[in-house]
């Protein structure tokens, strides 16, 4: 297996794309690193408008009424163009219990990974069953929270605003967007949100994720093909994300609300669980 395939399937066993709508988020009950008391962080008033904004675009009556959403499945195919890889993809996201992504390859097996009564997992070929922790559990865990950004001071310390510009999308068409500066309290870098000034839509974020071995690596995710669901929620169908050389995109065929799921959905498999009780 060449180096460029290795890292490939690396940004799929770490999911290194947001899968939820809260793209820079922890979804523990408190943040890795609180820096800072809620007091002293600061939002200011145009970025608050912003943030307001896209809120009531993606979440709707939801944002209100946080008991209407039990559970989000998606459905679609996850492909890597460069690598000539194309394999189905589901995605469960339980509020307030946890995610699960599954990915199956044709002819290499499962990348099956999550996040489970506070603990972050993967099993995968390359690595086998794993307990995550530091930055990819972080990930990991801000992927399950779909109502973080309601409760912007437990993830941030400052969000502020930094102006409109045309920015071109990766199907290299062109939006005006307000664009955002957050501060996470859990790492020293600064991610970067890209508003459609028109539907106040999230449409790109530049940020620095986490994928096997340690290693954090640049990202560029544009997000696509909104459309809506239940309670006037809007989510993307289609995500694009970017790292160096490789590219990774996300297509999602069917989303439901409140779908029927198994008490056990996201319990990862026996080998993983054995990690966990030790």
């Amino acid at each position: 297996m060449n180096r460029t395939t290795r890292f490939a399937l690396a940004i799929i066993a770490g999911a290194a794309i947001p899968m939820s709508l809260a793209p820079a988020a922890i979804a523990a009950d408190e943040p890795a690193v609180k820096a800072k008391s809620d007091e002293s962080k600061s939002m200011d008033k145009d970025a608050k408008k912003v943030w307001d904004r896209s809120i009531k675009a993606t979440m709707g009556k939801a944002a209100k009424d946080r008991d209407s959403v039990k559970n989000i499945v998606s459905k679609g195919k996850m492909a890597m163009p460069g690598q000539g890889i194309e394999a189905p993809l589901t995605v469960m996201i339980v509020p307030g219990e946890g995610m699960r992504m599954t990915i199956e390859i044709p002819g290499m097996g499962s990348f099956d990974q999550g996040f489970y009564k506070g603990t972050a997992w993967g099993n995968n070929m390359m690595s086998g069953p794993t307990v995550m922790d530091g930055a990819e559990a972080d990930q990991l865990a801000r992927e399950s929270d779909f109502f973080a950004d309601l409760n912007w001071q437990k993830y941030y310390d400052s969000i502020t605003y930094k102006g409109q510009e045309t920015i071109t999308l990766q199907d290299g068409s062109e939006v005006t967007a307000d664009i955002l500066e957050l501060d996470p309290v859990d790492t020293d870098d600064v991610n970067t949100n890209y508003y459609d000034a028109e539907t106040g839509l999230v449409v790109k974020t530049v940020s620095m994720v986490a994928i096997p071995g340690g290693v954090t690596v640049p990202s560029t995710t544009y997000m696509s093909d909104y459309k809506k669901l239940e309670n006037d929620m809007q989510v993307p169908h289609k995500i694009v994300a970017v790292m160096g050389p490789q590219q990774q995109v996300l297509e999602f065929t069917e989303i439901k609300v409140n779908a029927e799921l198994e008490d056990d959905a996201l319990q990862p498999p026996a080998e993983v669980m054995e990690l966990m009780e030790d």
